[in-house]
């Protein structure tokens, strides 16, 4: 998506009523939930991957099982739950 049809998109929704915000928000969540659950179909148990902290610093390790909603990650500093929406695969 362009920057000039983000900017356009945001503008409309700037416009919408109350009830098209409704239908918006619901459409934003069902694609958010295809979006990660397409990403967690991607990830294997033991494949390496890779995740942003919130502090910016980036993590890698191996996924030792898959969650409806979540990924477990071993690192070398421990296990870590993430969503899988926020995995990369290395």
């Amino acid at each position: 998506m362009t920057v000039n049809t983000m900017n356009d998109t945001v503008n409309h929704i700037r416009t919408m009523n109350q009830e098209e915000l409704v239908h918006i928000m619901e459409e934003v969540a069902l694609r958010r939930s295809y979006v990660s659950r397409s990403q967690l179909r991607t990830i294997a148990i033991g494949d390496t991957v890779e995740f942003t902290q919130r502090n910016g610093t980036v993590v890698q390790g191996t996924v030792r099982k898959k969650a409806i909603k979540n990924v477990t990650v071993e690192t070398t500093i421990g296990n870590w739950k993430v969503p899988a929406h926020m995995l990369t695969v290395v």
